[in-house]
């Protein structure tokens, strides 16, 4: 079986954005959109379609006994998933040993609050990893800012966010947690 004989591809909606320069090359499958990739495999098997493929992981492929006709269909090769173990609040605990956090942080709408902010960051030695800005609705110009740090040596991170507290309208340590591995299934 080749790609050029599927008629459909089903998958997680971010799944098929992140493959739409692939399937560009292919005008007549049609792209739909499902809950998530593995159950697009798995509906391939349980349901018996023909013509019909997904996009998955290697490993929904394995699980589901499905073959791989077009490996590495990503237009951004760098592109990876995080994935969160979550449970609910005041249950999980901190962990003393963490050399990644996640937090979520609210500044005024002022010039050079944020700059000030992330200038802790760097006195503290915390490599940041990831920042990500989200509109906090109901406030216009406010925003939630998401971010990752690495903790590096010595350093308490906790007394990082100490010195950042008075700084911000609120702030939320999202995790504190060993740094996962990369992956390559």
């Amino acid at each position: 079986r080749q790609i050029s004989d599927l008629e459909e591809v089903h998958s997680h909606p971010m799944a098929i954005e992140q493959c739409r320069h692939f399937f560009s090359q292919y005008p007549h499958i049609r792209l739909v959109e499902s809950s998530d990739t593995a159950s697009s495999a798995q509906a391939i098997r349980e349901k018996g379609l023909e013509r019909v493929g997904a996009i998955a992981s290697t490993l929904a492929a394995e699980m589901h006994n499905l073959e791989i006709i077009a490996p590495g269909i990503e237009t951004n090769k760098k592109n990876y998933t995080r994935f969160w173990v979550v449970q609910p609040k005041g249950h999980a605990p901190v962990s003393e040993s963490a050399n990644k956090v996640s937090l979520c942080f609210a500044v005024e709408h002022e010039v050079g609050h944020l700059h000030r902010i992330l200038s802790v960051f760097a006195a503290y030695n915390l490599n940041l990893t990831k920042i990500q800005s989200a509109p906090i609705p109901g406030r216009t110009w406010e925003y939630h800012f998401f971010v990752d740090f690495e903790v590096r040596g010595k350093i308490s991170w906790k007394q990082a966010l100490e010195a950042i507290e008075p700084l911000v309208m609120e702030i939320k340590v999202l995790g504190a947690y060993q740094k996962g591995l990369y992956h390559d299934y």
